[in-house]
């Protein structure tokens, strides 16, 4: 059972599992490499200064941080991710080089090099990697990844730990970890050289710019998006919460200094001298604790061990908590679990139930649940904004709020009601951002210029399930004919996890409106039908029962697309009271054509009534095969003689009549019969097309794996009406295995394009039928910004 969890922890889909180690090896080489300039920095100063002077360091920390983001801030803004990553490394090293060679000897000028690039510089690439993370997954992927990612900052301590004593038993100077710090730096230079051949990516030809209507909500230049009062709201939850976290790190030195009468600067944490890191200064409190001993200085043999354990617990929030809370609180609701956590141990604090380390404890072991959704978060905001955000958010504002925290203790008020204030304060701001995130992401949404963006968009907007306003204006925004396709499907999903009934209004006039596409209805009647809460909503209003109804009958009758028919029935049957749809069914019986009746076949299994076997059992001599097999898999649960039904799906995969074999052998597949696998193999060989897919799909229901290849082939060949088909089908196989073909076709889509580039082609001077399959290969590896450029 433990195995199975730790599997689901660590599994992500095919698609993205490169991506995500990816990312988690550069952050545990970022992290190893700042434990190795952080221990440098705070020895030698402490050696240089002594403790008293300690408040220099982090003012001066402080504001080189602040410098090196208002340096870098255009660069980091307008320069491709991966360029910008490199030039900090390459800058880096040629200082570590410089350092050493000429310099090693003068401490003191060893000291400000090491200062100038922890502070000045170093933050600069971890900026650049949380871009990075929010460029290659979604905010769904992303739920799950950041938290699992996050899991690198502990691990990479824990081991850069280990690498630091045994440098320093080896060397016996500090020193040698100045250059021992190129070390992480130059195989992250390598991972991000190599990424093309790590991770694989399509090239996008061009961006989709959707057209806007001026508003209220028109194009935020520079700064101006600090007019918004949600992100004044963030940029003060930011401030105060840097700020709680230095006034719980000097009471925890305090604490530490009243315990031991010997006591180093070990207890001085990444969140106080390192602005822009969150949640691990418990980890690097012993570590350094461990390199002072070795030089005979006294370490805190409870401080270790208390470390020790809140790193496990961090680990445990990290994989197995925040993914779980953020799918169910939302952004700011898991955000508020953490604040309310935070919160219980302050109160404790303050009526002297508990220590400071107790209480950094708490911090350090739960912080995940603000992390991980503060960066989810990002996505709510177009990309522009985001990054000027998040370079405001890093460089400036947390710096400013430690040095605020450090002035409220040692100027105005005691440790405990400084924490008690901040963090009720805290509470606060957390609350009006969970109020009004939701609308913060709808006026964004509409005022996003790219597809991709407002997907994004949406995706956040599914975490407020149950929320009426968000589903009503997304049902606004839905009727807008005028949105592209894609995107209006994407809303319809949305809804789907919103889950709010009302929401049955918007879709009737879809339903109802002959102008509207099959595509939409589809979608639209697959939402319905996922709506566990339809049938106790209507209960509640006749009339919108009586109109569903009716609307789903004339879609069965009236409609030529047999999907349509097909889901349109499945509704009546699932929604709608058994006294209207059995009359209704009995007459599809009787009456119905083979195509109304063998989707109502299809259909019937919802009512799992062995009842319904007297109904359907003479209908098993059909002379249809189609209908047959539809009536077998009706009544196969219930019919005692299944040697019997078995024969009559050999007789109908032994048919030289493709309709009948297909038949047949789309009942093997949906009854999991595996004993027909030998059969189905020997005929795999010889057919082409339609029937070709079905064996495929039937044998992969039925374990059979190594024919995923296969199906992705024909999902990415060049005849577009059975690539569509074999797509779609595959929604019928386990989820691990749609995983795998849809791996395969985003590859076979990423050499495609390659293909055309490479050959100095461009996509729109492309022969029609090519641009065709294009538009489908685009659609299948949802690149939905190149899809729309081919109009």
């Amino acid at each position: 059972m433990i195995s199975n969890t730790l599997k689901q922890v660590v599994h992500f889909p095919k698609l993205v599992r490169n991506r995500v180690w990816f990312l988690w090896t550069c952050s545990l080489l970022f992290q190893m490499g700042f434990l190795f300039v952080w221990i440098l920095t705070s020895t030698l100063f402490l050696k240089i200064f002594g403790v008293k002077n300690i408040p220099f360091l982090f003012i001066a920390e402080g504001l080189l941080i602040m410098l090196g983001s208002w340096v870098t801030r255009k660069y980091f803004l307008q320069t491709k991710t991966n360029y910008f990553l490199k030039k900090i490394i390459w800058v880096l090293l040629m200082v570590i080089g410089v350092s050493v060679v000429f310099f090693q000897h003068n401490l003191g000028f060893i000291l400000g090099v090491a200062l100038l690039a922890k502070s000045l510089i170093y933050p600069q690439l971890q900026l650049g990697l949380f871009k990075k993370i929010e460029s290659f997954f979604t905010p769904h992927i992303a739920q799950k990844a950041i938290p699992f990612i996050e899991t690198a900052e502990t691990i990479g301590l824990v081991l850069g730990s280990a690498f630091v004593l045994i440098v320093l038993q080896l060397s016996n100077s500090l020193l040698s970890l100045f250059y021992w710090w190129a070390f992480p730096l130059v195989l992250l230079l390598f991972l991000i050289k190599r990424e093309p051949q790590l991770v694989q990516t399509i090239k996008e030809f061009s961006v989709h710019k959707i057209p806007r209507i001026r508003n209220s909500l028109s194009v935020i230049d520079g700064a101006q998006f600090l007019r918004r009062n949600f992100i004044r709201g963030v940029v003060g939850m930011v401030l105060l919460q840097a700020a709680l976290f230095a006034v719980l790190e000097i009471s925890f030195l305090h604490e530490v200094q009243t315990h031991h009468e010997v006591i180093v600067q070990d207890a001085w944490s990444f969140d106080f001298l390192q602005a822009n890191l969150f949640d691990i200064a418990e980890k690097a409190q012993i570590l350094e604790q461990k390199v002072v001993s070795m030089a005979g200085k006294t370490v805190a043999h409870e401080l270790g061990f208390f470390a020790l354990i809140t790193g496990l617990i961090a680990l445990f929030f990290k994989l197995f908590l925040t993914p779980r809370l953020l799918k169910k609180l939302g952004v700011f609701g898991a955000i508020l679990s953490y604040l309310s956590f935070f919160a219980m141990g302050v109160l404790s604090f303050f009526f002297g139930k508990s220590s400071a380390e107790i209480l950094k404890g708490i911090q350090h072991g739960t912080y995940s649940l603000f992390a991980s959704p503060y960066h989810i978060s990002f996505y709510a905001c177009n990309e522009k904004i985001r990054e000027k955000l998040r370079h405001l958010l890093h460089g400036i504002i947390w710096p400013l709020g430690s040095m605020l925290g450090a002035g409220i203790i040692w100027f105005v008020l005691p440790a405990s009601w400084g924490l008690l204030a901040l963090v009720v304060t805290l509470l606060l701001i957390g609350w009006y951002l969970n109020r009004h995130f939701a609308q913060f992401t709808l006026e964004n949404f509409q005022t996003a210029e790219s597809v991709e963006e407002k997907i994004h968009m949406l995706e956040m907007l599914e975490s407020f399930q149950g929320d009426e306003q968000v589903a009503k204006s997304l049902s606004q925004i839905l009727l807008q004919k005028n949105q592209p396709s894609i995107l209006r499907q994407k809303i319809i999903a949305t809804l789907q996890e919103i889950q709010v009934s009302s929401v049955v209004h918007a879709y009737l006039h879809i339903l109802n409106n002959q102008n509207e596409s099959d595509e939409i209805k589809i979608h639209v009647l697959e939402a319905l039908y996922a709506d566990e809460k339809l049938k106790m909503y209507c209960r509640k209003k006749a009339f919108t029962e009586h109109k569903l109804f009716e609307t789903w009958q004339n879609l069965f009758t009236l409609t030529q697309h047999s999907h349509v028919k097909k889901l349109a029935l499945m509704n009546m049957f699932k929604h709608i009271s058994n006294a209207k749809t059995v009359d209704f069914f009995r007459d599809m019986l009787v009456s119905g054509d083979e195509h109304l009746l063998s989707i109502c076949l299809r259909s019937c299994m919802q009512f799992d009534d062995p009842e319904i076997l007297n109904e359907l059992l003479p209908k098993l001599e059909h002379e249809s095969s189609r209908i047959r097999s539809h009536v077998i898999l009706a009544i196969w649960k219930f019919y005692h003689n299944k040697d019997y039904l078995r024969s009559l799906l050999h007789n109908m995969i032994d048919d030289l009549m493709e309709e009948h074999i297909i038949s047949g052998v789309y009942a093997v597949g949906e009854l999991k019969l595996k004993d027909f696998i030998p059969k189905l193999e020997q005929k795999l060989p010889s057919k082409t097309g339609v029937l070709r897919v079905q064996i495929l799909i039937a044998l992969l229901k039925l374990g059979k794996t190594e024919y995923v290849q296969s199906l992705s082939r024909i999902i990415t060949g060049p005849n577009v009406s059975l690539a569509r088909m074999a797509f779609y089908m595959r929604k019928r196989l386990p989820q691990t295995l749609q995983e795998e073909i849809e791996d395969a076709v985003y590859k076979q889509v990423s050499v495609q394009v390659d293909r055309v580039l490479s050959g100095g082609q461009s996509i729109q001077s492309l022969p029609e039928e090519k641009r065709s399959y294009f538009k489908q290969l685009f659609l299948f590896s949802e690149q939905y910004e190149s899809l729309l450029s081919l109009g």
